[in-house]
């Protein structure tokens, strides 16, 4: 019989400032079944504990990756195609 046991999950919190945020957070923190916590915060928050499983994250920062991850498949996109000519 196999093992239900699942890997560990990485939950992606947003609004972990507000009102169900701030209940989510600590839950998500203590569940075993997640092996990290990134939240997503404009500013700082001092009231949010150090933890090694908490990643924050600035939502801006994200936006350069997006656009960086656009380019890199269109450049992929295009390499593709020069081979298939």
């Amino acid at each position: 019989m196999k093992s239900k046991v699942r890997r560990p999950r990485t939950a992606l919190l947003t609004g972990a400032t507000g009102l169900v945020g701030r209940t989510l957070l600590p839950m998500l923190l203590a569940a075993t079944q997640y092996r990290g916590v990134h939240i997503m915060v404009r500013r700082a928050v001092p009231d949010i504990k150090a933890n090694s499983k908490l990643k924050i994250r600035d939502p801006q920062r994200l936006a350069r990756f997006r656009t960086r991850d656009a380019a890199r498949t269109a450049r992929t996109q295009a390499s593709r195609s020069d081979t298939n000519a």
